[in-house]
């Protein structure tokens, strides 16, 4: 039996490539909270994705997920062929070598790679697509004459160079860089979520609005949830996924701390568990390794301290998590520099007196996990969330019902609030 959803804000498509419902990384965790804001404001959402991505498909079971987490939202599944990955390699190249023919192209439609996009597009309604990484836009076969808005969440080019400890000035990374910003200036405007990366938008693509979002409004606050002494298990917790830069950090941490940590119950959460190199240089230290966790909050709730000795860019959204949680963080520069102002009383240099005063003094860390809270609950408040959203409600609604699927673990083949295969 269906159920009717009456929904009053614009209809918004949103291109994510891959099924982010496990929130496995920072990236499915920003995307949740950018479909949770869109919720909020009552939109209309067509949820548009490949299928077939080689690390997070669209499973029966993530399909299932999807409509109960965003009951009226239709979900449209592509895949992704041969052909469609082979005119995105082109658009790469295109985007570094010739950045005019690069804009044309990533409007230009290949007919009959892509029916279901081709069926968004046509839809009168649809005149509003949000677009997840700058890769994001290339990897579409061609958007229609619409308001787009990127959701960068990172420099690509920048995170690549990091990853390869290569020089700024070297052709590849210049090519690299040329490449991104072609994309990020060809739209309509840009989503940033670091101060820094923001600057640089706004500095070298002054033409594109650029709005600043460390925190989407409307996403539900995290249960806060008690911890008494008795209920300790970890003085040290890091949380992250197997991106190169949690592996590279937390190796360099463990071997940088290694005595100390010996003295320490260490606890390692999230997919970084699955690094051999990880693997082997927690058993060095005698780290407890919980491997992936879908919730959490318990793991929170038993950890005394969190730490983020990572590099990267962007802002580290594990991080905003443990402070959610009322835990402090001792984080590397970079994890400093990408938070907002005011995190003072709640993120400190990674130290280890610092870290041995906090673990020994409950009164220090409990008013240091108040301040935590109340950082984090000031993130929705920072920036130019508001402005956003005003931008996407001054798009007349559609006045557009739509019927929540009821999923049974079948695919289902027909239009609503569903997963259109």
């Amino acid at each position: 039996m269906s159920e009717t959803f009456v929904r009053n804000g614009p209809a918004v498509v949103v291109y994510f490539n891959g099924a982010f419902i496990n929130q496995e990384n920072g990236a499915h965790r920003r995307m949740s909270d950018l479909m949770m804001f869109l919720v909020s404001i009552d939109a209309r959402i067509v949820f548009y994705s490949y299928r077939d991505h080689n690390a997070w498909p669209w499973r029966d079971t993530e399909i299932r997920q999807f409509g109960e987490l965003y009951p009226g939202a239709e979900l449209v599944l592509e895949e992704s062929s041969i052909l469609v990955r082979a005119w995105t390699r082109i658009k790469v190249l295109l985007a570094a070598l010739s950045p005019n023919l690069a804009v044309r192209a990533f409007r230009l439609r290949i007919p009959y790679l892509s029916p279901r996009l081709q069926a968004i597009s046509c839809r009168s309604e649809l005149s509003l697509f949000i677009v997840h990484y700058a890769r994001g836009l290339i990897e579409v076969n061609g958007l229609p004459d619409a308001d787009v808005i990127l959701e960068t969440h990172d420099l690509a080019f920048l995170s690549g160079l990091k990853q390869s400890g290569g020089n700024v000035t070297d052709a590849r990374t210049m090519l690299k860089a040329r490449g991104e910003l072609t994309v990020l200036g060809s739209v309509g405007g840009l989503i940033g979520i670091a101060p820094a990366e923001v600057s640089f938008f706004r500095m070298l693509l002054p033409d594109t609005k650029t709005y600043y979002v460390p925190k989407y409004s409307g996403v539900p606050s995290p249960q806060i949830l008690p911890s008494p002494e008795s209920n300790i298990r970890h003085d040290v917790l890091f949380v992250g996924s197997e991106n190169p830069f949690n592996a590279r950090g937390l190796i360099r941490f463990i071997h940088e701390h290694r005595t100390w940590l010996n003295t320490r119950r260490f606890a390692i959460a999230g997919r970084v568990c699955g690094v051999a190199d990880v693997v082997a240089a927690a058993r060095s230290v005698g780290a407890v390794m919980l491997d992936y966790v879908e919730d959490l909050a318990g793991v929170y709730a038993v950890s005394r301290i969190v730490v983020s000795p990572v590099d990267g860019t962007g802002l580290k959204i594990k991080v905003i998590d443990a402070l959610s949680r009322g835990r402090p963080v001792f984080g590397s520069p970079h994890t400093m520099a990408s938070l907002p102002p005011g995190f003072e009383g709640c993120v400190f240099p990674i130290d280890e007196t610092e870290m041995d005063r906090m673990l020994s003094d409950e009164a220090w860390r409990v008013h240091a996990g108040k301040a935590a809270i109340r950082y984090a609950s000031t993130l929705n408040e920072m920036g130019d969330c508001e402005a956003l959203k005003a931008r996407l409600l001054a798009w007349p609604a559609p006045n557009l019902s739509v019927e929540k699927a009821s999923f049974s673990g079948v695919i289902p083949k027909t239009a609503g609030a569903h997963a259109r295969d």
